[in-house]
């Protein structure tokens, strides 16, 4: 779909929090080239692994914000609901809109289009 950047997450888990760091410092060089305002961003968390511990969460919430700053729209597929739950409670604590939801056709039709019918 045309403006529209999509990132997805592999299922390789994070060994040390310094690989989290590293994988987003290079997710940003790329992002940064672009003219956010001109896209819509989809995240598909779906095959990540999950992962809750403290010093995991602290990484997270640190890489959040340059991540989705300055897009048009953005949105987060993820698994379940309580992935829903958890993802869209960190995009709001972040002070991002964010649609966050498991159907990847809601996700797109939200982000392309500033519309949803349902959210799973």
């Amino acid at each position: 779909m045309k403006g529209i950047l999509r990132v997805t997450r592999t299922a390789s888990e994070f060994l040390e929090i310094a690989d989290v760091e590293a994988s987003y410092l290079a997710l940003f060089r790329i992002l940064d080239r672009t003219q956010r305002s001109a896209f819509s961003l989809v995240v598909d968390l779906r095959s990540s692994p999950g992962r809750s511990d403290p010093k995991f969460e602290e990484a997270m919430g640190a890489d959040r914000p340059p991540l989705f700053r300055g897009f048009r729209r953005c949105g987060v597929i993820v698994r379940s609901a309580s992935g829903v739950r958890q993802v869209s409670q960190h995009t709001k604590q972040a002070g991002f809109s964010v649609l966050v939801g498991n159907s990847e056709a809601d996700i797109l039709l939200y982000v392309s289009e500033g519309k949803f019918d349902r959210l799973d």
